[in-house]
């Protein structure tokens, strides 16, 4: 959208809804600021290329720029963040957020792998008695629905604390990877990036993942 978050891959003629986001809960997840509430935004399309930047107000006095860029390239989607905090901030962290469909992946498995380990959970089909169902330190994530196909691999630059949960006690049906940013805590001045790579692979040919961004 006119903010930089993805709403869906169209897979071989058919929209994934794939969502992200970029969201940076205050202490004690009272607030989810997030994309939607982005002040002074500005887009550009150059060499292939779409950049989003803004600011995102947490608190009252405690702002982050950010600036997003989103490039296609051999059948996967590219994301580079940069998020900058203005002031010292009180905040749980700055998380990249994934949505996934239940009617797409429930009952396929998660993956999380830092490279040297693997943790893997079932995508639970039904709503499980906790949402949170998997958590590790990870390079790499990868959503496989059912049948194995589709299949949706990440890549994580750095390596990030990854959490996955079901939101349907939310009456919402959706699973959510939050990844969030490498950074201990954030004070005036604090900088970090984070390389996503997202790549969808499809149920019989394999065809190439398309992006769609609303407008």
């Amino acid at each position: 959208d006119r903010n930089g978050r993805i709403h869906s891959l169209d897979l071989a003629g058919d929209a994934v809804e794939v969502r992200t986001d970029l969201r940076i809960p205050t202490q004690g997840w009272k607030k989810l600021p997030n994309l939607d509430t982005v002040k002074n935004a500005k887009s550009s399309e150059a060499d292939g290329k779409r950049t989003w930047a803004g600011r995102i107000e947490a608190e009252p006095g405690q702002a982050f720029r950010y600036e997003e860029t989103l490039r296609e390239e051999a059948g996967a989607v590219h994301l580079a963040l940069r998020v900058v905090a203005e002031s010292d901030a009180k905040i749980e962290g700055v998380y990249f957020w994934l949505d996934l469909p239940v009617a797409v992946f429930g009952g396929g498995a998660a993956d999380l792998s830092d490279g040297a380990e693997t943790k893997s959970a079932p995508m639970p089909p039904e709503k499980p008695a906790s949402r949170h169902f998997l958590a590790a330190t990870a390079s790499k994530a990868s959503f496989a629905a059912p049948t194995g196909k589709p299949t949706l691999d990440v890549t994580l630059n750095p390596p990030c604390p990854v959490s996955v949960q079901d939101n349907r006690e939310r009456n919402t049906p959706t699973y959510s990877a939050l990844v969030r940013f490498p950074v201990a805590q954030w004070t005036k001045g604090t900088a970090a990036t984070l390389d996503v790579t997202l790549r969808l692979a499809g149920q019989a040919d394999q065809s190439p993942a398309n992006l769609t961004l609303d407008t």
